[in-house]
């Protein structure tokens, strides 16, 4: 498996909406692309936004990361939001529990 994690920083009365547009479309996009396994979208405060990405294989995992961009110029483009990092990697260590499975919607 691998996975983006992305950080981000918005106005912090911007967020319920960013994380409401990525439940609505982004997520479903995201999820039908072959390969998916997991996407959380973390509110960490103080307008910092975190999102972790998970694929199958290295090659999903890239293509995500253009999915993510067209999303947010398609859906946020008036919304100030700033990628502050991003990282990429295979994942080492991997367990979860069965309420993970369970989508939390914004």
């Amino acid at each position: 498996m691998y996975s983006n994690v992305r950080t981000y920083r918005v106005a912090p009365g911007d967020l319920d909406r960013i994380m409401h547009a990525i439940d609505a479309s982004f997520v479903p996009e995201l999820s039908a692309q072959p390969g998916f396994v997991a996407y959380q979208s973390i509110d960490a405060g103080d307008g910092n936004l975190v999102t972790i990405t998970t694929f199958r294989d290295e090659a999903a995992a890239a293509n995500s990361a253009g999915l993510a961009k067209d999303f947010i110029a398609r859906e946020l483009s008036d919304v100030p939001l700033e990628r502050v990092s991003m990282f990429n990697g295979a994942v080492a260590v991997s367990q979860a529990v069965e309420a993970v499975l369970q989508p939390a919607h914004a």
